[in-house]
């Protein structure tokens, strides 16, 4: 199936732009998606372990608060001696060391040795039984205990209760229990908001909801099984990533231990990906107007500049080929293909000159057969006239002697008029050989100018060597720009933790605060600027790929120059040939024109012999008569040469009369 050159030319263009693009693109989207992944993973890391760190510091807080509170002695002697006034004692102080902790505990309990309540905060004679929880039988034991998330019989609140033992010595006669209103914790993990449906929750060591969003699933519900196995794996101060499955989403979760219970952040993938999946789009998109647009431009480019200019050289070549050499190229621009159209020209004008060089010769050589026929004419009738002369030779010696004298000098006549047409052959022939000496120095220069176009089609293949190099280098370039946008998404958070810090200390880190919002600001600016060298870079790139794309129209234009030459050059062949042609037949007539010339030679020689002996004419009549019949002949002999001549002279004229000139 044959492809035309513009076919050629627009699935060129169109695999250097879609294979870069496309790899570019895939590289773009592959590498922000890994630096997207890798910045949720630390995020949500650093806010696990944040908000670990709170839930610990919230209840080590209230475990050293419930430790001093369980060596105070009124507690102690209430215990011993539930009297009103122990009772009233032990009151005031749990409910003076509850006001003062009110943000971390919301009720404090004493409970006697069997686990009955005996005060809290709220009364001095409470009614409940404690005695069923684990947490109040291992206090009993000695130990200070925290309980799971649970709901507490004082209160009716979801919370956990610490238990510190009251001794008296090394007796145990009771516990002293502050209980904390899980709200208090569950409100750090509220907080937290990852992206669009990003949220944490709290769990404790088995999988069970302590806290979700979805209220429905506190202490009812538990995790998954694919979040039950990280949990599982989690470790004090180590934290436990993962993706897992949920209503057929693809989640990314972060679990960090806080005491007793696991803190789980969660994000969707689609919603953190989101800006990778914009590049990906955008990346597409610019493809896919970037293909359609460089088509357009190829294909307006490539007919105008380069199919058109070539359609056009060609029928002015198939016009000459069919004997046109009036035709002549129109040179309005300056490239290679002007220099084509240049030396066409230059190839007609000689081929105008060589083809009237020789219709004036062929001119010639008609003229002279022309003159030869003529001349035999007349020798023919001399020679009637001798034959019916040759009876009375005897009686009119004078009157021979005078038809002798007439016929030698046409006959000299006729040997100038043959040697004539010889010299005019002999012309055709040179100028026929200067023809094929032309028509072979035209040849010589279109072979130069193919090597001339091979010298710049390996320049343009070095050009774009070059240009290959440089975008190698801009995407190092990008590299550098990637890695300071990772920098500045480091420094942004580290703003971030800094200005978390800076809260918790209240008064005294407003200072630190304002310097982190500035470190933030400074981060943001350099993640802006680095951006816009980002888009710079990229410009560059499809700047420089396009500049490869150009040299490589560029070495398809020469590929296609040098086929052209190659045909002018197969056109020159052809020319020489018929020039070749040409020689052989002048040759020929050349060496019938030398015939006649030794033909009037010999007839002259003839005629002197005649006029040695016109004494003795009556004698030799019969020779003469004999001497007369050769001459006929002779004569026949010239008139068929000049006949033919003629006719080879007609068929010159022919030939060259298929040109238009």
């Amino acid at each position: 199936m044959k492809i035309s050159l513009k076919i050629k030319l627009m699935i060129t263009f169109f695999c250097m732009i879609t294979i870069p693009m496309g790899v570019l693109g895939g590289i773009s989207y592959e590498m922000s998606s890994k630096s997207i992944q890798a910045s949720v993973q630390q995020q949500l890391d650093e806010q696990a372990l944040s908000t670990g760190n709170l839930i610990n510091d919230k209840i080590d807080s209230l475990k050293r608060t419930l430790e001093v509170a369980s060596l105070n002695g009124d507690i102690n002697n209430a215990l011993k001696n539930l009297s009103p006034e122990n009772k009233e004692k032990a009151y005031d102080y749990i409910k003076t060391v509850q006001d003062k902790n009110k943000d971390n505990m919301e009720v404090l309990i004493i409970t006697d040795i069997s686990g009955d309540e005996v005060i809290n905060n709220q009364s001095i004679e409470p009614d409940v039984d404690l005695s069923d929880r684990a947490y109040i039988k291992e206090a009993l034991s000695g130990k200070e205990t925290v309980s799971d998330a649970l709901i507490s019989r004082t209160t009716g609140n979801e919370g956990i209760s610490i238990a510190y033992p009251i001794k008296d010595g090394d007796k145990v006669i009771g516990t002293l229990v502050g209980s904390i209103n899980f709200e208090s914790i569950s409100n750090y993990a509220s907080k937290i908001k990852i992206g669009q449906t990003g949220y944490a929750f709290i769990t404790d060591k088995n999988g069970l909801y302590d806290y979700h969003p979805d209220k429905s699933k506190i202490l009812k519900e538990s995790a998954s099984n694919d979040l039950i196995s990280m949990i599982n794996q989690v470790k004090d101060g180590k934290a436990v990533d993962g993706f897992y499955n949920s209503d057929n989403v693809k989640k990314y979760v972060v679990f960090q231990s806080a005491d007793k219970w696991i803190i789980g952040i969660t994000a969707d993938y689609n919603d953190y990906m989101s800006p990778a999946l914009s590049i990906r789009n955008y990346t597409i998109g610019i493809m896919l107007i970037s293909i359609i647009l460089a088509m357009l431009l190829a294909y307006l480019y490539s007919t105008k500049g380069i199919i058109n200019p070539i359609n056009k050289l060609e029928a002015l070549m198939k016009l000459a080929g069919e004997g046109d050499l009036t035709v002549k190229a129109k040179v309005d621009r300056n490239d290679e293909i002007a220099e084509l159209e240049k030396s066409f020209n230059n190839m007609i004008g000689h081929q105008d000159h060589i083809v009237r060089n020789v219709l004036e010769a062929s001119e010639q050589l008609t003229a002279a057969s022309e003159e030869m026929a003529s001349s035999s004419e007349e020798i023919s009738a001399t020679t009637e006239e001798i034959t019916a002369t040759i009876n009375q030779v005897a009686e009119d010696a004078e009157k021979q002697n005078a038809s002798i004298v007439e016929i030698s000098t046409v006959l000299v006549q006729l040997s100038s008029l043959v040697q004539l047409a010889q010299n005019r052959a002999e012309a055709t022939t040179s100028n026929a050989t200067n023809t094929m000496n032309v028509a072979e120095f035209g040849r010589g220069k279109v072979e130069e100018t193919v090597k001339a176009m091979n010298v710049i089609n390996s320049g343009s293949q070095e050009t774009a060597e070059a240009l290959e190099a440089l975008n190698g280098l801009s995407a190092k370039v990008d590299g550098i720009v990637n890695t300071i946008n990772d920098i500045a998404g480091q420094t942004s958070l580290l703003a971030l933790n800094a200005s978390i810090e800076a809260a918790r200390a209240g008064e005294h880190g407003k200072g630190f605060s304002v310097v982190a919002e500035e470190v933030r600001k400074l981060s943001e600016e350099t993640n802006d600027r680095a951006k816009e060298i980002a888009t710079l870079v990229s410009e560059m790139i499809k700047q420089t790929q396009n500049a490869v794309s150009s040299m490589g129209r560029a070495k398809a234009e020469v590929d296609n120059g040098v086929r052209i030459v190659s045909e002018t050059d197969k056109a020159f062949v052809d020319i020489r040939n018929a020039i070749e042609k040409i020689v052989k037949h002048v040759g020929e007539i050349l060496e019938i024109t030398s015939d006649e010339v030794a033909s009037s030679d010999k007839v002259v020689k003839l005629i002197n012999e005649i006029a040695t002996v016109t004494e003795s004419n009556t004698e030799n009549c019969e020779n003469v008569s004999s001497a007369s019949e050769e001459q006929a002949n002779a004569i026949n002999n010239f008139t068929a040469t000049a006949q033919e001549t003629s006719a080879m002279a007609e068929e010159l004229t022919k030939l060259v009369e298929r040109f238009k000139l």
